[in-house]
């Protein structure tokens, strides 16, 4: 499978920052930010990348500024199909996801809004209890949590049957359980690779899902008192 270099150079593009409180428009965006930082971390693009994220922008192409797509569109379409790209497409390639995923902040201002397109928000699964299943199923323990240190979290997980560990995700992993002592203030790069992989697994379909402590730790406590309660010793008489 055909894999390009990415290049860099002095092509003149225009930030790609984006302000909105929408939630869908949010979760677009920051996808996004995901998906760039994951191609830009080995300096290639694969084929196979290329034409996941034409696909992609083609699906999100309403809620995507147009012009982003008219530039990066054509291009990453060459490339997923394994076409020939001349230094300065590469190029532009390259700054256009560089400027996704590390943006810039407005000099004129102290207090704006946070930046769509800036990796300074993580995007976790929304799910309900039921949807967290612990027997047979792989989790990934990241950062600081405020219920208990990762070990002991990871030693109550492996209890109830599951496989718990703290090295990156894979495409077995099931959840990704990311610590909420200081989460507010981690951005994509700041929480390493363990969420970048996450994010890159996600974009390939993966089943993988990004939880928050607090839900995971909910969810932990319920299974643990179902449990303890399963093997008490019944009364007689």
């Amino acid at each position: 499978m055909r894999r390009y270099i990415l290049k860099q150079g002095n092509i003149s593009v225009e930030k790609w920052n984006w302000k909105s409180n929408n939630y869908t428009e949010r979760k677009v965006f920051d996808i996004l930010t995901g998906i760039a930082l994951g191609i830009l971390a080995d300096g290639e693009l694969s084929a196979k990348e290329a034409s996941f994220l034409a696909r992609w922008i083609e699906i999100n192409s309403q809620i995507l500024p147009e012009k982003f797509i008219r530039k990066l569109l054509p291009v990453i379409r060459v490339a997923g199909h394994g076409g020939d790209l001349a230094d300065d497409e590469l190029a532009s390639i390259t700054i256009l996801l560089e400027s996704i995923a590390f943006g810039e902040t407005p000099s004129n201002s102290t207090n704006c809004a946070p930046l769509i397109g800036t990796p300074c928000a993580l995007i976790f699964d929304d799910i309900e209890s039921p949807d967290i299943l612990f027997v047979g199923y792989e989790f990934v323990f990241t950062g600081n949590f405020m219920n208990g240190s990762k070990k002991d979290l990871m030693e109550r997980t492996n209890k109830l049957g599951a496989s718990a560990k703290s090295a990156n995700p894979t495409s077995q992993t099931d959840f990704v359980v990311v610590g909420s002592k200081g989460s507010e203030q981690w951005a994509y790069s700041g929480l390493g690779r363990k969420v970048e992989h996450a994010l890159k697994l996600k974009g390939d379909l993966c089943k993988l899902r990004i939880i928050r402590e607090e839900d995971f730790f909910r969810v932990l406590e319920e299974y643990e008192k179902t449990t303890s309660n399963s093997t008490k010793p019944q009364s007689i008489g």
